[in-house]
């Protein structure tokens, strides 16, 4: 069947009595290693050890022996593919990582036949205190019948066979895979195999492994403790509840993971049957069959999948791809620290969330359809820049050989007739000199324009981008300004699209420049247009750097735009030739090329631009009914503007949305007809709107929580234009910080915290005629709220500083924060926002939400039918873009 770097193994029968015979599967040891006694005693140990396991998760061995000098093992013939096989397959067929329920279910079946081995006992009962040592996708089998075999104890040690023990400081095994006290050649225990098992498990989930280079590389971030990532930190769709189980599986102290396999197999257990319940481990046979299916067919094998389970892998294969690795295969671990609690999931201490993760919700990116082909155009944008960077470089160096060449010197010789004529012109090379360094600057601007447009779409979909350093150092609070929406509203294009816009206009005028030299034309025009471009982008630099101050953020891409900016105009007024204003006589051709340039780069983009979103388009507020006019005095001669009237009926409130708002609420209402209603934990302390209302809101959110100012702006909206009555809500407190939410293990960015301080500030206002009023302020103040602005905030209104401040220390208002965080947590709060309406979690829609109130809270209301079918949603209960929770 094939050979490995120390045996060779076949495919055979053993023959029992009556004619009765079993496949198997023999490793033999090749010649060469016959006479090696290390390998030899390795080969016994793990015949003995083997031999001694008969368990379903471990691949049993029948005999072993000696015949012609040669050692043989005949063990079970486990029908299907290594492990690391289906990953490298599934991975060419198109999937980022294998299923989670899939992967969670072998990592459960390992730690099966991982807790018997270690719990094996000899003939008296005493445990053999078997440790595998080798765990790794190369050493677990799955079957085509969808079960999970470990083999090759060959390093596996039992502390009562002596023949084969590990030298001390000697190290065994595949060093990806090790443990830390397994790197330092520590003695090991039950504990090094859960290490190795999470390993896998994050493999299976993530694609790539937590460490990957080079041996001393990872033995030395071993031996020097350093913290592995966490696994959403490289997958983000993770559940928290999984992510919990397998950072306790990767802790880097044997006495802070699980204390037995057992243990951890019992907490995937949990998880995979609490969120998927009908799980089949023929689930995993059909994956395999999927995989494998031309082997299967060859084999004669029945390759059949139904065609449900058909449909479930499309889902798979549709999922985002995961974020690029980097040279030790994951995200940067130093950019991933700087990320703010509101940008990493909630870590969650209760153990009841490891048994029970959320239900499935629609994502909101079902509303962002046209951003989807907005990222589709900026995509086809920078392809184009790269092929004309190509064309470039490569039309420069070829000119630059040919020069070289014609210059080169002569052979000597006799001398040579040269026809006499004008002296030849002086070589370009000076003066394009400063053009090809404007053209390389407006490259790097486009391209660093171009990832700021993709961060944008990213953050118009409900994500978090990778500027979002901070509170105070965040992309996102700039992007989200009055100013930049303003913009986006007049010009058609973001403001990242402007970036883009100047840097190809520098591109065009600079490759006119370069073109123009080489072929001797006059090349003022192109300079002279490149000065204009450079000086419009001061221009620019001033004016958007003063709306970003005042938006109380820093915005680090904005800085490298800045940057490049003025180097290009310091460029451009240095090294260019010529004076520095166009002559009496150069204006006209100065701006027909300028503005040519320019209104086509413009033109190109503005298509993708529009089909950017807006953020007011993002928030879902543009997409509800105006509000009722405030009563007013009209002035004289004045007629007033009167707005269109509600829509009569949710038929035509659902008819008038375009059809990818109706789609994601048509799936919003189907994860809420498969959600059962549960009863409020806790008494409600300050409600808006009366105790019967139809639709019954109750939401956390944390004060420097992006996506939880734009719900708080959202439901602000719905409070006026819902009929009095009809609607409930109910504000609560989750701040992501551990200093005063126990669900929270750590502590937050922030110290003294400001969003322990809100919290306590919204607390302390409830009962007060001016709470809503105050909340909505503090939340409008987002991007500037320290604790002073928020106590400041909160005291101006109806409660006088002193009396809050007394409030905001008593035991009362912690105890209250606890209570809420409780209650959250019986709701398996995966971040902030969290949304209940009517007892039941949905996602944060402005739309979904009046279309419920229309309906006066009946989910099956005739109305809905308009509605087109929802979409299928990711088996294992999990959507894999919950785009609003932080």
């Amino acid at each position: 069947m094939g050979q490995g770097g120390m045996a060779e193994t076949w495919r055979a029968r053993l023959r029992g009595a009556a004619g009765v015979t079993k496949p198997v599967l023999i490793k033999k040891v090749l010649p060469e290693y016959a006479n090696d006694e290390a390998f030899v005693s390795m080969f016994i140990s793990e015949a003995r050890i083997s031999a001694s396991l008969s368990h379903g998760a471990i691949a049993q061995v029948f005999d072993f022996g000696k015949v012609d000098g040669q050692y043989f093992l005949a063990m079970e013939l486990v029908e299907g593919q290594p492990l690391h096989r289906v990953l490298k397959r599934a991975l060419r067929s198109g999937f980022h990582s294998l299923p989670v329920p899939i992967a969670v279910f072998i990592a459960m079946e390992m730690c099966r036949g991982l807790h018997y081995a270690h719990t094996r006992g000899d003939e008296r009962g005493e445990p053999l205190g078997i440790v595998h040592r080798d765990i790794s996708p190369d050493n677990v089998l799955i079957s085509y019948e969808g079960q999970v075999k470990i083999v090759d104890f060959g390093i596996a040690k039992a502390r009562s066979l002596r023949g084969f023990d590990t030298e001390p400081g000697v190290v065994k095994g595949k060093y990806l895979f090790f443990s830390p006290e397994q790197a330092r050649g520590e003695a090991v225990d039950a504990r090094t195999d859960v290490w190795a098992t999470g390993v896998v498990l994050f493999q299976m989930l993530c694609g790539r492994l937590p460490l990957e280079g080079q041996v001393h590389t990872v033995l030395k971030r071993l031996n020097d403790g350093q913290r592995l990532p966490s696994p959403r930190q490289v997958r983000p769709d993770i559940p928290v509840a999984l992510d919990a189980i397998l950072q306790k599986a990767l802790a880097l102290t044997k006495e802070a993971r699980f204390e037995s396999a057992h243990e951890l197999g019992d907490a995937l257990a949990g998880f995979l049957y609490s969120s998927t319940p009908r799980f089949s481990p023929m689930s995993v046979a059909y994956l395999l069959r999927e995989l494998f299916r031309q082997d299967l067919e060859a084999l004669g094998m029945d390759a059949r999948v139904p065609p449900s389970f058909v449909e479930e892998v499309s889902i798979w294969r549709e999922a985002p791809p995961l974020p690029a690795p980097t040279q030790h295969g994951v995200p940067a671990l130093e950019a991933l620290d700087l990320r703010t609690e509101e940008r990493e999931p909630v870590d969650v201490v209760a153990p009841e969330l490891e048994d029970a993760p959320p239900a499935p919700r629609p994502t909101r990116l079902g509303l962002l359809a046209e951003g989807s082909r907005a990222s589709q155009w900026v995509s086809g944008v920078g392809l184009v820049l790269a092929a004309v960077l190509v064309v470039v470089a490569v039309t420069w160096v070829g000119s630059d050989l040919r020069a070289a060449a014609l210059e080169a010197p002569r052979e000597p010789g006799p001398p040579r007739a040269v026809r006499m004529g004008p002296p030849p012109s002086p070589p370009a090379a000076p003066v394009a000199r400063g053009a090809l360094a404007l053209l390389v600057l407006g490259l790097a601007e486009s391209g660093l324009s171009i990832f700021q447009w993709m961060q944008l779409l990213t953050l118009r979909g409900g994500g978090s981008t990778v500027c979002g350093v901070s509170d105070t150092v965040n992309c996102e609070t700039v992007w989200n300004s009055p100013f930049a929406s303003r913009v986006h509203e007049l010009v058609g294009l973001p403001v990242a699209a402007l970036g883009l816009v100047w840097g190809l206009a520098a591109v065009g005028l600079s490759a006119l420049f370069l073109a123009w030299a080489r072929s001797g034309k006059p090349v003022r025009p192109a300079a002279n247009g490149l000065r204009l471009v450079a000086a419009a982008g001061i221009v620019s630099v001033v004016v958007f750097a003063v709306a970003s101050a005042q938006s109380g953020a820093l915005c680090p891409t904005c800085l490298a735009t800045y940057a490049l900016v003025v180097v290009f105009a310091g460029v451009a007024w240095k090294g260019l030739p010529g004076p520095l204003l166009p002559g009496a006589g150069e204006w006209g051709d100065t701006l027909k090329w300028t503005v040519g340039v320019t209104a086509a780069v413009f033109l190109a983009t503005l298509l993708p631009g529009r089909a950017t979103p807006k953020a007011s388009e993002a928030s879902g507020v543009a997409l509800l009914p105006p509000a009722p006019p405030v009563a007013s005095t009209p002035m004289p001669g004045v007629t007033p503007r009167t707005p269109p009237p509600p829509p009569a009926s949710l038929e035509e409130f659902l008819r008038s949305l375009p059809p990818q708002h109706q789609q994601f609420i048509a799936d919003s209402l189907a994860a809420y007809r498969s959600e059962t209603p549960q009863p409020a934990a806790a008494p409600a302390r300050h409600r808006y709107g009366p105790v019967d209302a139809p639709v019954k809101i109750v939401e956390w959110t944390d004060s420097k929580c992006p996506h939880c100012k734009m719900l708080v702006e959202e439901l602000s909206a719905l409070k006026k234009r819902v009929p009095e009555g009809k609607l409930s809500l109910e504000a609560r407190q989750f701040p992501l910080d551990g200093a005063c939410n126990p669900a929270i293990p750590r502590r937050g960015p922030d110290a003294p915290s400001v969003r322990c301080v809100a919290a306590r500030a919204q607390i302390c206002l409830e009962g007060a005629p001016d709470y809503w009023e105050l909340r909505e302020k503090m939340f409008a103040a987002q991007a500037v709220l320290d604790t002073e602005r928020a106590v400041e905030i909160a005291s101006s209104g109806s409660v006088p500083r002193s009396q809050l401040e007394v409030c905001m220390n008593s035991p009362a208002t912690t105890a209250k924060i606890q209570e809420d965080s409780r209650y959250a947590m019986r709701h398996h709060i995966q971040g902030t926002p969290l949304v209940l309406v009517n007892g039941r979690e949905v996602m944060p829609s402005a739309p979904f939400i009046y279309a419920l109130v229309m309906a006066d809270g009946n989910p099956s209301a005739p109305g809905f039918d308009v509605l087109p079918p929802p979409r299928p949603r990711p088996v294992g209960g999990h959507d894999d873009h919950a785009g609003h929770n932080h």
